[in-house]
């Protein structure tokens, strides 16, 4: 959720919250073909954050909330990689930690 420029000065930042970690296939094909695998995380997708997808720029939130969505990040496979997950001013960023 981004919050109108004007917020920042009282202290207020984009507000994020990872929901699901799932795999991804390069090709439309193999997507199709296999099963997926998805983990949700912290408790999935709460009610309260349906809401303010739904509704975050209407009614008097809408004076704070400049707009509320959802993200994807992807990276290629490596079972023996590890990622890092950021969150940057202009969205989240997937990054392979060098070793």
């Amino acid at each position: 959720m981004r919050f109108k420029p004007f917020m920042t000065v009282v202290g207020l930042e984009t507000v994020h919250k990872v929901t699901r970690v799932e795999g991804r296939w390069i090709r439309a094909a193999d997507a199709n073909a296999k099963k997926p695998t998805a983990y949700e995380r912290g408790g999935g997708t709460t009610l309260s954050w349906l809401a303010f997808y739904r509704d975050g720029k209407r009614g008097p939130l809408g004076l704070l909330v400049d707009g509320v969505h959802g993200q994807a990040v992807s990276q290629l496979p490596d079972r023996r990689a590890v990622y890092d997950l950021a969150m940057t001013p202009n969205g989240l960023v997937v990054s392979k930690r060098s070793f």
